[in-house]
């Protein structure tokens, strides 16, 4: 065997056993868990409800969990992994948080601006194009709707899912405007699932149509 050859399967062997390497585990005391938390709530019965793993290493099998974590405040979109004391039947407490990461795309939090309204079509003046923002914890937007200023909490905010609560409006009275707030409002409210396509924002409501599509503002 040439020693080209030879160094070619000492060099995939090596790549092999680096493939197959595991993260040691993190040596726990009697009363330890590791939690992970996910960036996304899940909505059971109306409630915001954490999603968690309780393991040493990360699977997709996430389950609710509808009590707090003490000393523990969850931000939606940064994934946590905590070392926590365990008091059985689900109830924790935080002792340190060993990982955090951030899973939502940095362009959903800036300020967005109405392009097309469809499903169907209705004609976006540049002058009253309605507004949109989400604070920094992605639990409620606020904006301008084409003639008063609005406010709505995020009822439920997963990779792909954004549903709005009901809108909180000013109630000032504007002309010449056409139907633009109505229609706007109204497509809001059912937005069901969102998603970032070449710097836009696009929403779609239950039935998969878009509805709503912003663009940055300038």
């Amino acid at each position: 065997m040439s020693r080209v050859s030879l160094l070619i399967l000492v060099l995939a062997g090596m790549v092999t056993t680096c493939a197959k390497k595991e993260i040691p585990p993190i040596p726990l005391g009697d009363d330890e868990k590791i939690v992970w938390v996910s960036p996304y709530f899940a909505r059971v019965n109306g409630e915001n409800c954490l999603q968690v793993q309780v393991a040493q290493q990360l699977t997709n099998d996430w389950r609710p969990l509808c009590k707090n974590i003490d000393d523990f405040e969850p931000k939606i979109g940064i994934q946590s992994k905590l070392l926590v004391r365990n008091f059985g039947n689900d109830l924790f407490r935080l002792k340190s948080i060993l990982e955090e990461k951030s899973m939502v795309n940095p362009l959903l939090l800036q300020p967005w601006k109405l392009e097309a309204i469809l499903s169907p079509e209705v004609a976006v003046a540049e002058a009253v194009a309605p507004t949109l923002v989400f604070t920094s914890d992605y639990r409620s937007v606020s904006g301008f709707d084409g003639c008063n200023n609005y406010r709505s909490d995020v009822l439920e905010f997963s990779e792909k899912t954004l549903i709005f609560g009901s809108l909180i409006r000013t109630k000032k009275a504007c002309q010449n405007i056409g139907k633009i707030d109505e229609e706007f409002n109204w497509r809001l409210s059912n937005a069901f699932s969102y998603a970032i396509e070449k710097s836009k924002l696009v929403l779609k409501d239950k039935s998969g149509k878009t509805v709503l599509v912003f663009k940055k503002t300038t």
